[in-house]
């Protein structure tokens, strides 16, 4: 079985394919929430899935949230939310961890950790 690290780069494609998602399939809070289009992006399902896919989820939520600066289910719920808001925020995200990997500054979200 191959492992793979979690990494910025990893996390920023997971968020990058969650926005092609939702711009393909549309966004709803209450009915395609953030949190279950990013775990379809990954093709995790809860329960189901790898510890490995699991963590690359959370991951991803985690670099929305820090990003937002709030959290993302109530961020998405907010009146007058648009989908474009939403996929602008992915892509946001995206572009702060790649930014931050480019610049090799150390960045790494919330309680992730990678491997030296």
């Amino acid at each position: 079985m191959v492992s793979l690290s979690l990494t910025r780069s990893r996390i920023a494609a997971l968020l990058g394919h969650t926005a092609t998602d939702l711009a393909t399939h549309g966004w709803e809070p209450l009915r395609s929430p953030l949190a279950a289009a990013i775990d379809r992006a990954a093709d995790y399902w809860p329960g189901k899935g790898s510890v490995a896919d699991d963590e690359l989820t959370v991951a991803a939520w985690q670099a929305l949230a820090d990003y937002l600066r709030a959290e993302p289910h109530e961020w998405e719920r907010t009146p007058g939310r648009t989908q474009a808001d939403v996929i602008e925020a992915l892509h946001g995200a995206r572009g702060r961890l790649n930014f931050a990997d480019s610049r090799d500054t150390g960045y790494v979200t919330g309680a992730i950790r990678e491997a030296a």
